[in-house]
């Protein structure tokens, strides 16, 4: 790892904070923060590719591994990172854990994910890395896919952590969960504290979804537009590639032809395989946006205003009914996860990373409770 790869210290970012004039729309406050991109990645598309090039940093110290079991007997599996005893910043009022969840085709070993882990504990934030079933492992533990509508699995998650001895400090303190999902698993995120907002428990006390697809079928739609087709054929094939790994219960049915679009990944393997009819039907019922309204934890959505892949009128649109705890948050570049800023002034040019440690100090230090 070289030194633009070391997380920055973090302290109040002038850059992220909220400016009181919002736009309202549906009873939800929009906030436009401006993010200036490096000089060669001036482009959502340049933002994007350049997020899944960079070179992974090294694993963040020691990890504590767990499995997870999940009601329908697969399991999956979390990983435990800890702030050092002897670190220099100062403690959160509150002791908190960030759970992490990484995007389509990532799991815990991740560059981004990494990242982000290295910075919160940096923040003097504990972190848990999840990982979706029948991914970050070589043995296999599931025998069921993964999908964006997946709630039981997170809830899964929740709960196994409030019982956990990692959820206790030294001290005898219980830490506080905050959630954070990128890409695909901001639209699990989303979906969950909505359909799910009586079930979580009071140690969950807020939530962040980066870059989420909260209409399955519309960002399906966005992958044959333009050079979208790039990212249409990474996903398919790296989804593909995966099952070459799995037991012959979870294989590509061999009667069926190679997959050549994501949508033809999710019609003929995800949709049937997690009991839809159809991939039209999957997309419907997993998007999170028909329960935005039903959230009830302090959320907060980023996305950026060139992100090719999720188009940010998804966000603002007719269909979209926030409820008052949420806040959406438009990035004006960044890509698809991208966030790569200049460096100049202290910054460290992962503008992604420090938004995130800003976040969570703010959940820490500041009120945990619900809007």
């Amino acid at each position: 790892m070289d030194c633009s790869d070391q997380a920055a210290p973090i302290a109040t970012d002038q850059r992220f904070l909220m400016s009181d004039r919002a736009i309202s729309s549906g009873g939800t406050n929009f906030f436009d923060l401006p993010m200036s991109p490096r000089w060669w990645l001036k482009s959502g598309h340049l933002q994007t590719i350049a997020c899944g090039l960079w070179p992974v940093s090294e694993e963040p110290g020691d990890s504590l591994r767990e499995v997870v079991p999940l009601d329908d007997g697969d399991r999956l599996t979390v990983y435990a990172n800890f702030p050092k005893e002897n670190t220099s910043v100062d403690r959160s009022e509150i002791p908190l854990t960030v759970l992490l969840m990484p995007g389509l085709c990532g799991d815990h070993r991740s560059g981004l994910i990494r990242r982000l882990t290295s910075q919160l504990l940096q923040a003097g934030i504990s972190v848990v890395r999840m990982n979706h079933r029948g991914c970050g492992e070589q043995e296999i533990l599931a025998q069921r896919p993964y999908h964006a509508g997946r709630t039981s699995d997170l809830l899964a998650v929740i709960h196994w952590w409030k019982q956990s001895p990692w959820a206790i400090e030294a001290s005898g303190k219980r830490r506080k969960l905050a959630l954070c999902g990128i890409s695909l698993s901001g639209n699990i995120l989303l979906k969950t504290v909505g359909v799910a907002a009586r079930e979580l428990p009071p140690d969950v006390v807020s939530a962040l979804a980066i870059n989420p697809p909260i209409d399955l079928s519309q960002c399906v739609k966005q992958l044959s537009v333009g050079l979208n087709w790039i990212y249409d054929q990474f996903f398919v094939r790296r989804l593909y590639g995966e099952l070459s790994r799995r037991t012959d219960a979870t294989r590509w049915p061999k009667e069926l032809r190679r997959p050549k679009t994501l949508l033809e990944f999710d019609e003929f393997y995800t949709a049937p395989r997690s009991g839809f009819a159809s991939a039209d039907e999957y997309y419907r019922l997993s998007s999170a946006r028909s329960t935005l309204d039903q959230i009830e934890l302090a959320t907060t959505i980023l996305t950026a205003r060139d992100d090719p892949l999720i188009p940010v009128s998804i966000f603002s649109d007719a269909q979209a009914r926030w409820s008052p705890s949420t806040r959406v948050v438009v990035a004006r570049s960044g890509g698809h996860v991208g966030y790569f800023e200049t460096r100049q002034g202290g910054k460290s040019g992962f503008w992604l990373d420090e938004f995130v440690a800003h976040w969570a100090l703010g959940v820490a230090g500041g009120p945990v409770n619900r809007l």
